[in-house]
């Protein structure tokens, strides 16, 4: 007389500890990164998150197994328990990066900023070129310069669904 016996295996279930991730806006897709955990035998677990985002916003994002280092390597042999989440991308400062130049009267106005470019990823930026006659920037030039003189500037940003508000230093 035979007898059959089924044997199942289980999934080994893997506590995940979920830590509050929270990135800095950069203008590029940020996936959350979630590393490694520990299985059995040294068995080493990578994760990985199905969800990522560019704009500044919360997002909810899964935690899957992505490969099993050493010992059997299946992503099958473990179950991940606690895998949903939250991740926040935040608000900056834009990065202003200014270039001047002198010029010769003219009669006109020419503007005496030849670049400026923000960094961070975002081309929408609002900005406004403020010039003042002192190098503290605390009094306003009452017209844009056109008469021989010198004169300082700032490059003031308005605040964007990714970027905070800020300004150059007083050039």
């Amino acid at each position: 007389l035979t007898k059959v016996v089924t044997l199942t295996i289980e999934p080994k279930k893997m506590e995940f500890s979920w830590d509050n991730q929270e990135y800095n806006y950069n203008g590029s897709y940020i996936v959350p990164v979630f590393g490694s955990i520990n299985g059995i035998e040294n068995e080493k677990i990578n994760l990985v998150s199905l969800n990522g985002a560019t704009d500044v916003g919360e997002y909810s994002t899964d935690v899957v197994c992505l490969s099993v280092e050493n010992g059997r390597g299946e992503c099958s042999n473990y179950e991940l328990l606690n895998n949903s989440g939250n991740f926040k991308i935040n608000k900056v400062k834009p990065q202003i990066n200014v270039k001047a130049f002198n010029k010769t009267y003219n009669a006109l106005y020419d503007s005496v900023v030849s670049s400026y470019t923000f960094v961070g990823g975002d081309a929408n930026v609002e900005s406004e070129i403020k010039y003042y006659y002192d190098k503290s920037c605390s009094n306003i030039a009452k017209v844009e310069p056109v008469d021989v003189g010198k004169y300082y500037f700032r490059i003031e940003t308005k605040a964007n669904k990714n970027f905070k508000a800020n300004s150059s230093e007083c050039l």
